[in-house]
């Protein structure tokens, strides 16, 4: 009876020892990362993807009333490795906004970056700063002809053109805020989703291995050991 409870012992050692080492080790490492960090801070390492997604309007005066246009877009990229907290490159986003008057776009057009190009059905063409004029504030067709509402324009280009270098912030949970002179007033977040581990959880994923021989080893000894007879 002692030598089968024994056995079943050694048996289970060998089985659930490994398992339970590898998550009692992340449990320790990535409680102590955390500790350290804020839990809304992005894990350096691991599989994710990326997503972005903001909005804002322009204010503008027309005929002594403050008028607002908005605008959103948004994007997220395929599940890829990353190794560090760096900022996402996105390839493709769309940008949308309320029409006042009915054209061809409908309100929407995807970006293709970083060429900058956009496309809507039939409709392509190289992204500018007086196209966003015109689409974004587009109750005024000479827009794209007015310094003002060009230059607030340029502040969102230039984060879509960002998006597309991967040279946004870093992600974090507050987000980012867009404006331009009380006339442009927006933010945008970035994020990023899927599964990663601290440096010291990496780490231990790469000790483990050595760790389970160790234990093994320790097990066969304890188990090995002659026992002496009453």
């Amino acid at each position: 009876m002692k030598r089968s409870f024994r056995a079943l012992a050694r048996g289970l050692a060998y089985v659930a020892g490994p398992p339970v080492l590898l998550l009692a080790g992340l449990i320790l490492t990535e409680g102590f990362w955390h500790l350290r960090h804020h839990h809304y801070t992005p894990l350096p390492m691991g599989i994710f993807y990326g997503h972005l997604s903001g909005q804002g309007g322009f204010i503008l005066v027309d005929d002594s009333e403050d008028l607002l246009f908005p605008f959103k877009f948004t994007g997220e990229t395929t599940p890829t490795w990353r190794w560090n907290t760096s900022s996402t490159k996105f390839h493709e986003l769309t940008l949308s906004w309320p029409e006042q008057e009915p054209t061809a776009l409908g309100g929407s057009v995807r970006l293709f970056l970083p060429s900058m190009r956009f496309e809507n059905g039939q409709t392509n063409g190289l992204l500018t700063n007086e196209a966003l004029a015109l689409w974004l504030v587009n109750h005024n067709r000479h827009a794209a002809t007015n310094g003002e509402v060009v230059a607030l324009v340029g502040e969102v280009y230039r984060v879509l053109q960002s998006a597309g270098e991967g040279s946004l912030p870093e992600p974090n949970h507050h987000g980012y805020r867009i404006e331009h002179e009380g006339r442009l007033i927006g933010s945008y977040l970035q994020g990023r989703t899927g599964f990663g581990l601290s440096i010291p959880g990496w780490l231990w994923v790469l000790a483990w291995p050595v760790a389970c021989v160790v234990l093994f080893c320790r097990l066969k000894l304890r188990f090995s050991r002659p026992r002496l007879a009453p």
